[in-house]
């Protein structure tokens, strides 16, 4: 009965402690933050020439968050003189970490190329500690995978940099003591410079004094203060005159905007587009008239293109002065035709004579002759002109 007790007992005490060594795991396990050892995982590597003493269990960033941790570094078997560094992702971020290929390029140029995700290593601080940060990789591009290699950034030595940082202030240093040596003292380099500054400023006076320069000109030339003085006022003109032209110019298109005229009609008008056809049409007559008188042998084409044929233009002025001539005597002379056209008497005397002249055989007969024999002599003067 006593053993039974002394079972009973210690299988108490184990389970007592079994349960406090549970709660204190689990109280350990929230205080530390590790509940993301719980979420699923994938697992990527990356190859830097130097990791810059990044350690096992340093944070991985995707964009400043923590998504992972470092869980090995080792040196490459498959790249020569590189260290490799796996990183353990949370998956839930692994659709924001993307690798592009020549497939994921734009056909267009004017189209921005896609951008990879990146690993590199950067430090908290100036000498803080040592962690991955990953970029964000183009949507257009494929999520990387367990055991998939992301491109790498080679990390920033710090110590390298203040180390140059170092020796440049070093040598500035120098520089500054040699320069310090061949001036002299700060009181002797100022009374030198405030020397050589006076010294300076006196020859510019008297270079602008007695020189031809523009300054010197300005300063003691009248005639070039009048010859200012029209530029500017010539100037001023101009700016009038191009306002006058500005005004001119928006009323011509405010006028063309909301007028009435051809040009509204042709650009804003429902028969603009006709119009302009018509106008086409027009244009293309007279061309091809103007090749056909240019081309063609007319009158028109001998009077435009033939010296020789000026003498026509010369007969015709000569032939409608004479005629204007003719004109006006029939219109203000004495004879017989002019007083026919004012005197409708001596119309009438005429027309009875000529009456009679008919009636009469003999004076007909006589009438005739004469007029035959006129025709005849003025035959013979033709052809003797001839």
């Amino acid at each position: 009965m006593s053993e039974q007790r002394a079972k009973s007992e210690n299988l108490k005490v184990g389970l007592f402690v079994i349960f406090l060594s549970l709660l204190l795991g689990a109280t350990l396990f929230l205080v530390s933050g590790s509940t993301k050892l719980l979420e699923e995982r994938y697992t990527l590597h990356g190859t830097w020439k130097d990791v810059g003493g990044i350690k096992e269990g340093a944070v991985v960033r995707l964009a400043g968050v923590d998504v992972g941790e470092v869980i090995s570094v080792d040196f490459s078997e498959q790249a020569e003189r590189r260290l490799m560094v796996q990183l353990s992702i949370e998956k839930k971020f692994q659709d924001r970490i993307r690798r592009c290929t020549e497939e994921h390029m734009p056909q267009s140029p004017q189209e921005l190329p896609p951008v990879s995700s990146e690993a590199r290593i950067d430090t908290v601080g100036v000498l803080g500690d040592k962690y991955v940060s990953l970029t964000m990789g183009d949507t257009r591009c494929t999520p990387l995978v367990d055991g998939d290699e992301i491109k790498t950034q080679e990390a920033l030595d710090i110590v390298a940099y203040t180390k140059t940082a170092t020796e440049i202030m070093s040598k500035l240093n120098s520089i500054g003591g040699k320069i310090d040596s061949i001036l002299g003292s700060d009181e002797e380099a100022g009374q030198a410079s405030l020397s050589r500054s006076f010294q300076n400023l006196e020859e510019i006076t008297l270079a602008i004094k007695e020189g031809n320069g523009l300054i010197n000109a300005l300063l003691y030339d009248r005639s070039l203060k009048e010859q200012l003085e029209k530029t500017l006022k010539k100037t001023d003109q101009t700016a009038d005159n191009l306002r006058s032209a500005s005004r001119g110019i928006s009323s011509a298109v405010t006028e063309v905007t909301e007028g009435n005229g051809l040009a509204h009609e042709l650009i804003y008008g429902q028969d603009g587009t006709a119009l302009a056809k018509e106008l086409r049409v027009v244009a293309e007559a007279f061309a091809e008239l103007s090749q056909d008188i240019k081309s063609e042998e007319s009158l028109v084409n001998s009077l435009l293109y033939d010296p020789s044929k000026k003498q026509i233009l010369e007969d015709l002025q000569v032939t409608a002065e004479a005629l204007k001539s003719a004109a006006e005597s029939l219109e203000n002379g004495d004879g017989t035709v002019a007083l026919m056209m004012r005197d409708p008497a001596l119309y009438e005397d005429l027309r009875s004579l000529v009456g009679g002249a008919q009636r009469n055989k003999l004076l007909r007969a006589y009438i005739r002759r004469t007029v035959e024999e006129a025709e005849k002599e003025d035959a013979s003067s033709w052809e003797t002109n001839q």
